[in-house]
């Protein structure tokens, strides 16, 4: 017993955890690790894991609930860095001086409502990516 447990620790032999395993997406390579995607919530989620953790099986994989919880975030957390500024009265404020009253003239103005929108939120965005940029830094 005590010799399956050193060759587990040395990584020479598979771990056999009575951990759940958890069927995840394999999406690319970060090193020689693996990069994986699951969706948590209806959001997808990607994590670093080491590809000896991985069972394959076809296109699906699993991984155990143990080793899931100590893989390590890929990506950035946007909706950390993300701060919306444009209120809906500035949208409103927007589709006015735009000339947008009725729904007859979104119908006819629907670029320029589309570019006003992007207009506005752009500012919100760029400086979301300046934020993630000035943390990566750190």
């Amino acid at each position: 017993m005590m010799d399956e447990a050193v060759e587990v620790i040395k990584g020479t032999a598979k771990e056999k955890r009575s951990s759940k395993r958890v069927t995840v997406r394999v999406v690319g390579k970060h090193g020689t690790a693996v990069i994986i995607e699951r969706v948590v919530s209806g959001e997808a989620v990607r994590l670093i894991a080491p590809p000896q953790a991985l069972e394959c099986t076809g296109d699906d994989a699993t991984i155990s609930k143990d080793d899931l919880d100590a893989c390590i975030p890929y990506g950035v957390d946007w909706s950390k860095h993300l701060e919306l500024t444009v209120t809906a009265e500035d949208i409103v404020a927007m589709l006015k001086r735009r000339g947008i009253w009725t729904l007859k003239d979104y119908e006819k103005g629907f670029l320029q409502v589309r570019q006003g929108v992007l207009g506005m939120i752009m500012q919100d965005v760029i400086r979301m990516f300046q934020s993630a940029q000035k943390e990566a830094k750190r």
